[in-house]
C-alpha cells in the first residue's frame, strides 16, 4: 500500500474523532508532522489540516445526499461544533449543509438524479483536489 492510500485510509477511519489531527495523524504513520505535510503537499496537493478538513467535508456532502439531519452530520464526521461545521461547509460548498439539502430535494423533485447534485463544480474540484488532480 502507497503512503497516499495509507493516508487516505487512516483518515477516513478517524473521520468522526474531532480530536484527529495532524499530529495524530503523523503519529499513526510514524513520521514527523514537517514530513507529513510534506507528503500531503506531494500527494494531494494541500496541508494536513486541509487534506483531513477535505475529507470530512466530501463525507458530510455524502450524508447530507442520504439526508441525514446536519446535526448528525456534523457529528459523524468529526466537527466539534455545528457552528464550525456549518462554516466549513460554506465555505467549500458555497452554501449551508441545510441549503445543500434543500437543493438536493428541489433537484429530486424535479426527476433529476441526487447524484447529478455532486457533480457540481464546488465537488468536482473538492474531489480533484483530494486526488492530487489539478
Amino acid at each position: 500500500m502507497s503512503d497516499s492510500d495509507w493516508m487516505e485510509n487512516l483518515v477516513e477511519e478517524h473521520l468522526s474523532n474531532w480530536m484527529f489531527g495532524t499530529e495524530m495523524l503523523a503519529e499513526q504513520m510514524n513520521v514527523s508532522p514537517l514530513h507529513l505535510r510534506l507528503l500531503t503537499q506531494r500527494y494531494f496537493a494541500m496541508t494536513p489540516v486541509q487534506f483531513i478538513d477535505s475529507r470530512r467535508l466530501q463525507r458530510a456532502a455524502m450524508l447530507l445526499c442520504r439526508f441525514e439531519h446536519p446535526y448528525e452530520v456534523c457529528r459523524l464526521v468529526g466537527y466539534p461544533c455545528m457552528r464550525l461545521f456549518r462554516r466549513s461547509f460554506a465555505r467549500c460548498y458555497h452554501m449551508t449543509p441545510a441549503e445543500f439539502q434543500a437543493k438536493l430535494r428541489q433537484i429530486e423533485e424535479q426527476g433529476g438524479l441526487v447524484w447529478d447534485a455532486l457533480l457540481s463544480p464546488a465537488m468536482i474540484r473538492s474531489i480533484d483536489a483530494t486526488r492530487g488532480v489539478s
